[in-house]
């Protein structure tokens, strides 16, 4: 049996005495800055801040006191967030405002002409919706938008400004991927008037025989009135073409196409013109668009500095000489490595342009492009689309040559070769065929 350990002897203490030693600390813990009495006289050592004595041989107890917030950061915190929310928010409207600009006014230019009939009883939603499908415009909400604020270059949302649109029943030629303006002043302007002729102008065709089918399709059309409005002054063309007898020089850019005339129309040969004119600069910027968004820019075009005419020169040659839509960007890389390596082209139908037999190589002309490097000084023929394309964007190939052989089979179309031995071969192959190389 152990016996328990005795207790030192302690004093008993009562309650009342204990909590008595304890009420300055519960005090100083717990009374308010403001309820400090004041101070009188300097503090000393012994004193505390808030005036209770102070036993120095004491401990300090850390939960005697309380720690303060610091001040202001709270602010910056805001301040931050604040500045966060606002480049954001600015990121974001210019983003907005940059894909809204691109719908208002689509980079590339008009694309594929559109038929477009408003039919009666369609409301401007109706109108705006139907162009969107149509591809006339991107966004219908966004177009009904700027119906609202003509005014602005933008649509802006809650903008008051209105525009009184009642478009006319009936039908109406616009183009695909067309500027919200352009699209109003054609609308405004009223339907089409009707068609009593189309005159159809195909690939290829030199100026002078342009001018022959115009008059063979509209006999109200005359030959001396053509000419007169060539040389007015009127036709003015973006590509810059060189001047002869004081007027520019239109070659082959008149686009073809097929064109609707009507009843006033069919005796105005310079409107006629004007069309077709236009209508080359708006096909010229559509297939380049095309063509570099999906290819992007042929490094060949700025390398050799060439003009958008210059181009338009190269893509008549091609309408020229290519037989098989397949051949077209072949040839195009043909003239291209020839112009890059700063030998003559040898373009057969540049001699027949200038009205020279192609064999005959010593005639003295810049149209000899078998004697002379580089392009000739004007196209020779008027291109459509595909040769165009063609020209913007050349087929990969080391090919120096083309020779007619109806290769593969195919009537019209070239063996393309790298040497001078190959298209020897393949010339051969010409003469036996008996396809004009002889």
């Amino acid at each position: 049996m152990t016996e328990e350990p005795t207790r030192p002897d302690t004093p008993e203490v009562d309650a009342t005495q204990q909590r008595a030693a304890l009420e300055p600390l519960i005090t100083r813990r717990a009374r308010p800055r403001s309820a400090t009495p004041p101070v009188e006289g300097p503090l000393s050592p012994e004193d505390d801040i808030f005036g209770t004595p102070h036993n120095p041989n004491e401990p300090i107890d850390p939960n005697d006191y309380v720690k303060l917030p610091r001040r202001g950061r709270s602010w910056l915190r805001v301040s931050i967030v604040l500045g966060v929310v606002a480049v954001a928010f600015i990121a974001t409207f210019l983003v907005f405002n940059g894909w809204v600009d691109g719908q208002v006014n689509p980079s590339g230019g008009p694309g594929e002409p559109v038929e477009f009939a408003v039919e009666d009883g369609w409301s401007t939603n109706r109108v705006a919706e139907e162009l969107a499908g149509a591809n006339v415009i991107s966004n219908s909400t966004i177009f009904r938008y700027w119906l609202r604020c003509p005014s602005l270059a933008k649509p802006t949302l809650g903008c008051d400004e209105t525009i009184d649109v009642n478009f006319q029943t009936g039908d109406y030629d616009l183009n695909t991927h067309m500027a919200f303006e352009d699209v109003l002043t054609v609308l405004e302007e009223g339907p089409a008037p009707i068609v009593v002729l189309k005159v159809r102008i195909p690939e290829g065709l030199r100026l002078g025989e342009l001018k022959t089918r115009l008059v063979e399709q509209n006999p109200l059309f005359k030959i001396q009135d053509i000419d007169a409005a060539l040389a007015s002054g009127n036709i003015v063309s973006s590509f810059d073409p060189p001047k002869r007898d004081g007027a520019d020089f239109m070659e082959g850019l008149f686009f073809p196409a097929v064109y609707e005339l009507s009843e006033d129309d069919a005796t105005d040969e310079l409107k006629l013109m004007i069309q077709m004119s236009k209508t080359m600069e708006n096909r010229f910027a559509g297939v380049q668009a095309d063509v570099e968004e999906q290819f992007g820019r042929a490094s060949e075009i700025d390398e050799l500095g060439l003009t958008d005419y210059e181009i338009i020169t190269i893509a008549s040659m091609i309408e020229e000489e290519a037989k098989v839509d397949g051949d077209r960007p072949k040839i195009s890389r043909v003239i291209y490595n020839r112009l890059l390596a700063g030998e003559p082209l040898g373009v057969d139908a540049t001699a027949r342009y200038a009205g020279f037999d192609p064999a005959d190589n010593e005639f003295d002309s810049p149209y000899n492009t078998r004697l002379y490097a580089g392009l000739p000084p004007t196209a020779i023929a008027a291109p459509g689309a595909l040769s165009l394309e063609a020209a913007m964007h050349p087929e990969d190939g080391d090919w120096f040559y083309y020779v007619l052989t109806n290769e593969g089979g195919v009537d019209g179309a070239h063996r393309f070769v790298d040497t001078s031995d190959e298209f020897e071969v393949a010339r051969q192959v010409c003469i036996e065929l008996d396809l004009g190389c002889g």
